[in-house]
């Protein structure tokens, strides 16, 4: 089973990037980095990691969902079973060397990790809605779904993408053997007729 991994970057941390990369390498067949990045870095310091890493620069940020879209049909030759989504700041803690696929049957569109190491021995479950970084998705319904949604810059691409699998009867299985870690969202201001608001994204706990 072929297992190929579409990281999305943005003027990442390069030593953070490294370090997430290292958490699940060994996992994945190869990982397509598609880089939305306006600033210039060197890209050999983390693709001398290994000769599974893959970097595409677009040149210009596209946004999340275009860039998802654009590694998985670039790695359309490879003839992948699975796709691993992951975010250039997200890492499985402890670091895993082999994807528990056969969690997956023919209704479970994604396996999605916990978003808390605490969460240890329980039974995986189905949840309604998840985040796509860190999450495994087979090829073959995700290609039945259709891409993300391009007119979903950052926000809600995930959860859009889930909400149409699951109009079409496909589950989402969190599994708590696996887990992530991912660094907290920025904080945002709003207004909502005359109140103005602040709200922190909190994509997931600190790494």
């Amino acid at each position: 089973m072929k297992i190929i991994a579409i990281v999305v970057t943005y003027n990442p941390d390069l030593e953070l990037l490294k370090k997430s990369l290292f958490t699940y390498i060994d996992a994945v067949d190869n990982v397509y980095i598609i880089d939305n990045s306006t600033e210039l870095f060197d890209a050999t310091k983390f693709t001398n990691i290994s000769n599974k890493i893959k970097f595409e620069k677009l040149g210009e940020n596209k946004g999340i969902a275009y860039a998802l879209n654009y590694g998985i049909n670039l790695c359309a030759d490879e003839k992948p079973d699975y796709i691993l989504t992951m975010d250039q700041d997200t890492l499985y803690v402890p670091s895993i060397r082999s994807f528990p696929l056969d969690a997956f049957n023919q209704n479970i569109m994604a396996i999605v990790p916990v978003l808390d190491q605490r969460i240890k021995n329980i039974q995986p479950y189905n949840v309604k809605n998840a985040i796509q970084s860190g999450a495994i998705f087979k090829y073959d319904i995700l290609k039945l779904i259709g891409e993300f949604n391009n007119n979903y810059f950052i926000d809600y691409v995930d959860y859009e993408y889930f909400k149409r699998g699951r109009n079409l009867g496909y589950k989402i299985l969190c599994l708590p053997s696996m887990s992530i870690c991912h660094q907290n969202g920025d904080l945002f201001e709003g207004k909502l007729l005359f109140w103005k608001y602040k709200y922190k994204r909190v994509f997931n706990n600190e790494c």
